[in-house]
């Protein structure tokens, strides 16, 4: 089975932004001090590691090789001087991965 290349590329961007979603957040988690916040950082890693997971097997699964690069997100991010403008930048993201998402979607019913 051949995947189709738009649907790939799309996918493997997804996975790339994933693996930069993984990355950005254990740093915040290390950077923060407040235990609650410290917290939803470790379960939305644990999601990203998930995802990463998920989007490799539908990419083999469905004849595609999946991307071992990782986006540069987290780079992005973590040039930001304060924890508010580093959240809404990851915010921003993830409304960016879901638009994505509606992509793969049209794509691929």
């Amino acid at each position: 089975m051949i995947m189709d290349a738009k649907l790939e590329t799309l996918l493997n961007q997804l996975l790339e932004s994933e693996r930069a979603g993984h990355t950005l957040l254990e740093a915040l988690t290390q950077e923060t001090a407040d235990p609650e916040i410290r917290a939803l950082f470790m379960n939305f890693t644990d999601i990203e590691v998930s995802d990463v997971s998920v989007l490799e097997g539908l990419i083999r699964l469905h004849g595609g090789a999946p991307s071992t690069t990782t986006g540069n997100f987290a780079e992005k991010v973590l040039t930001l001087d304060n924890l508010h403008d580093q959240i809404n930048l990851l915010s921003r993201g993830q409304a960016w991965v879901a638009r994505k998402v509606e992509q793969a979607l049209v794509l691929n019913p």
